[in-house]
C-alpha cells in the first residue's frame, strides 16, 4: 500500500548504482592487511551467487557508510548489473591501492570491475560495481566487435556490430533510456536486451550499428543532460565518422525512451540519414513522469480517494518545480537535480525535430504504460502528419520495449519474462534503414 503523502518517484527505467564517500585509511595498516584481498574475492563471490541477501552483506559496510547508503537500492544494483555480465567464471587479476582493492573479474557476458573500499577497521565504506569490455563474437553473417570510446577520462565499453559480406555498410548509433544502462539496455530479472536483439537482427539485414554504455553507467556524473546524453553521443557519433569502410553518408540513430526524445536535438550540426525514434515522447520529462505516477496511483486499489487525490498533487507540484527551476534551490524534483533539469529546460525538443532534415521513423507500442501512446505517439502525428519525411506506426500489444504485452497496467513485471523485440519492428526497422 502506498502511504499517504509519500511521492513516487518514476525515473523512465532507471537504476541509480549505490555509492558513497571514500575515506583516506592509514597506508601501512591496509596494505599490510593481506586479509583485506582474502575478504574481497569471498565479497564478490557471494554477490555474483545471490547469497549476499542471506549473508546481509550491508551489514559489512561501517556505521557512517549504512547511514549514506539505500540497503535496497544496492542490492538491486548488485542484481542489475549481475544480469548486464552474466554469472562470474574467475578472478582475472587482484590489485591493491591506498584505500581499496579491485578486482578484474571475467563473467559469462562481459568483464567487470568491483572496488571494495575499507576503512582501518576493515569495514567497508564504498562499493564500486562498473561493467567491463564485451566478449567477441563471431557468426557466418556478423562480428561483433568490442570498442572503447573515450570520453573525459573515462573508457565507456561498446559495441560494434558489423554484417560480413557488405562492403561499406550503413550504420545506426543506439541511443538507450534514462537512467545508467549498459549498451543491450538490460532490463528484467530474465535480462531481456532488447537493443541487442536489434542490432543483431540489423546485421543479418546488412546494417552495421554501434552501440555502447551510458557514462553515468561508469561513474561519470548526471548533473546536466549533457552528462547523460549529450556528450555521450558526441563520442559516439565522433567515433564512428573514423571507422573505416563504413558509408558515412549513410549515418542512422535508433534511439529509444528519453534517448528518442532528445535525439533529434543531438543530432543537429551532425550528417545524420535518419533517426528511429522508439516510445518517445515530444513533451517534458516531468510530464512523462506525471503521467507514470498516475497510472499507478490510479490503478492502485489501497488508496482512498483521498490519497489518490493528494498523491497526484505531489506529483503536480513536482512537475511544476522541474519546469520553473531555480538553479539555487536545494530541492530536488522527481530526484534529479536542479542542474540537471535547467539543462533540460534549455532545449526545444519541437523546434529541433522539425528542422531535422533527414527522415524519421515514429514508433509505439500500443501497451506502453510508461510512454502512453495516446499522449505522445499521437503527439507526434498532430506536430508532423502530412511531412514527406516522416513515416508512423503504432504496434499492437507490445510494450515499451516493444516486447509481447497483454495489456498496458502499470506493471513492471511484465520486463521480466524472457522475451525478445517483435520481429515485425526489427524488420520494419531494417527495411526503413535500407529504402
Amino acid at each position: 500500500m502506498i502511504k499517504k503523502r509519500n511521492l513516487i518517484l518514476l525515473l523512465g527505467m532507471s537504476l541509480t548504482l549505490t555509492s558513497c564517500v571514500m575515506k583516506q585509511k592509514d597506508k601501512n595498516n591496509f596494505q599490510n592487511n593481506i586479509n583485506l584481498i582474502e575478504l574481497s574475492e569471498s565479497y564478490s563471490h557471494t554477490l555474483t551467487d545471490g547469497s549476499y541477501k542471506k549473508n546481509n552483506f550491508f551489514s559489512n559496510f561501517n556505521e557512517e557508510a549504512q547511514k549514506t547508503i539505500d540497503k535496497n537500492n544496492l542490492y538491486q544494483s548488485i542484481e542489475h548489473i549481475n544480469r548486464i555480465t552474466g554469472p562470474m567464471k574467475n578472478i582475472e587479476k587482484t590489485q591493491v591501492t591506498e584505500q581499496s582493492v579491485l578486482l578484474q573479474i571475467d563473467n559469462e557476458k562481459r568483464k567487470s570491475s568491483e572496488i571494495y573500499s575499507y576503512d582501518i577497521n576493515g569495514k567497508l565504506t564504498n562499493l564500486s560495481l562498473f561493467p567491463g569490455p564485451i566478449k567477441k563474437r563471431n557468426s557466418k553473417s556478423y562480428t561483433v566487435e568490442p570498442v572503447e570510446l573515450h570520453s573525459d577520462n573515462l573508457i565507456i565499453p561498446g559495441a560494434l556490430t558489423i554484417p560480413k559480406n557488405v562492403e561499406n555498410p550503413k550504420i545506426a548509433i543506439m541511443i538507450t533510456g534514462l537512467g545508467p544502462y549498459d549498451m543491450d539496455e538490460t532490463i528484467g530479472l530474465s535480462g531481456n536486451q532488447p537493443f541487442k536483439n536489434i542490432a543483431l537482427t540489423l546485421a543479418t539485414n546488412g546494417i552495421a550499428t554501434l552501440r555502447y554504455d551510458k557514462s553515468i553507467l561508469h561513474g561519470n556524473s548526471r548533473n546536466t543532460i549533457e552528462d547523460e546524453y549529450l556528450n555521450d553521443f558526441n563520442t559516439a557519433y565522433n567515433f564512428v565518422e573514423n571507422l573505416p569502410n563504413i558509408d558515412k553518408e549513410n549515418i542512422y540513430i535508433i534511439a529509444h525512451d528519453t534517448g528518442a526524445s532528445l535525439a533529434p536535438s543531438m543530432a543537429k550540426d551532425k550528417n545524420i540519414k535518419g533517426i528511429v525514434l522508439m516510445s518517445g515522447s515530444l513533451r517534458h520529462l516531468s510530464d512523462l513522469i506525471f503521467d507514470q505516477n498516475e497510472t499507478l496511483v490510479n490503478q492502485s486499489n489501497g488508496l482512498s480517494e483521498e490519497d489518490k487525490k493528494i498523491q497526484l498533487e505531489n506529483a503536480s507540484s513536482e512537475v511544476l518545480k522541474a519546469k520553473n527551476i531555480n538553479l539555487e534551490s536545494k530541492e530536488e524534483p522527481f530526484g534529479l537535480k536542479p542542474s540537471y533539469w535547467n539543462s533540460l529546460n534549455q532545449l526545444d525538443l519541437k523546434k529541433d525535430i522539425l528542422s531535422f532534415n533527414g527522415n524519421l521513423f515514429i514508433i509505439h507500442g500500443e501497451n506502453d504504460f510508461q510512454s502512453l501512446p495516446q499522449r505522445n505517439y499521437y503527439e507526434y502525428i498532430e506536430l508532423l502528419s502530412g511531412k514527406d519525411n516522416v513515416r508512423f506506426k503504432l504496434y499492437e500489444g507490445l510494450s515499451h520495449i516493444f516486447t509481447p504485452s497483454d495489456n498496458n497496467k502499470y506493471d513492471m513485471s511484465v520486463y521480466d519474462k524472457k522475451s525478445y523485440v517483435s520481429s515485425e519492428v526489427t524488420e520494419d526497422i531494417s527495411n526503413w534503414i535500407n529504402e
